[in-house]
């Protein structure tokens, strides 16, 4: 009975481990759409020999260099291939290395989550006299980052408004983006060991103007260069609605 309950201890641990583990792109086993380099030398009690290589399938190889040392594969196909490297003398005696390759389906992605419909800041309290605006409004964006995420990846953004909204600051968490005005960025850096961001945007509010804040991220691409397996989810938007500037109150 002991024995059993050890056994199925561990088989719950084993299928929470599973769970929670993210498939990794390595060249051993990349995502659909990366793009792995794959490296091999010329013998060294030997010269004047040459290098080649070729691929089984699956994908486009490009030879790097003059001494071909290398070569890069873009898998574009599912399923298992070959790398190979032949090594060739003057003579033409030659030898071969393999390398099993195993291309799995890309899951990386950069899926955008709105924030609530919520009312501009100030609503609820009272006026102040001679109050222009009704203040600042925070919003804030959830970015779910999918996929292999033991390396750095990268994306580029823009926010807009639908009005003439003043955007007074952004922020990206995770130090991708310490907080500044810019209302787009190319390139960031996204780092390891994160499952999420979030893009915060805080609005210069306007007495009985409704705002539409929108959040698009594009160009998001992993450490080998892989593009999301889904660029439908890369748009949000927060909507701002109005609060309205109450005239003071006067007496006879």
């Amino acid at each position: 009975m002991k024995k059993t309950k050890i056994l199925l201890i561990a088989l719950v641990v084993l299928m929470i481990t599973s769970l929670g583990a993210r498939a990794q792109n390595t060249g051993s086993s990349p995502y659909l759409n990366s793009t792995h380099t794959y490296t091999s030398a010329k013998t060294a009690a030997m010269s004047g020999t040459s290098l080649s290589w070729s691929v089984s399938g699956g994908g486009t190889l490009t030879e790097i260099g003059t001494d071909k040392l290398s070569a890069t594969v873009k898998w574009t196909s599912i399923g298992s291939y070959t790398v190979t490297v032949t090594e060739s003398t003057a003579d033409g005696c030659s030898t071969k290395r393999t390398f099993p390759v195993t291309v799995v389906a890309n899951t990386f992605n950069l899926a955008v989550s709105s924030p609530a419909e919520a009312c501009a800041a100030g609503s609820g309290t009272i006026i102040s006299d001679g109050a222009t605006s009704p203040g600042n409004t925070t919003v804030a964006f959830i970015v779910a980052f999918s996929g292999d995420n033991t390396k750095t990846s990268s994306f580029d953004y823009a926010i807009t408004t639908t009005t003439t909204a003043s955007i007074s600051s952004v922020t990206i968490s995770n130090g991708i983006y310490p907080t500044g005005t810019n209302l787009t960025g190319s390139n960031l850096t996204i780092p390891t060991g994160i499952s999420s961001f979030t893009v915060t945007v805080v609005v210069a509010s306007r007495f009985n103007i409704m705002d539409d804040v929108k959040l698009a991220i594009t160009n998001g691409k992993d450490f080998y260069g892989t593009v999301e397996n889904n660029i439908t989810d890369n748009n949000g938007t927060a909507t701002i609605n109005a609060v309205p500037n109450t005239t003071p109150i006067t007496t006879n």
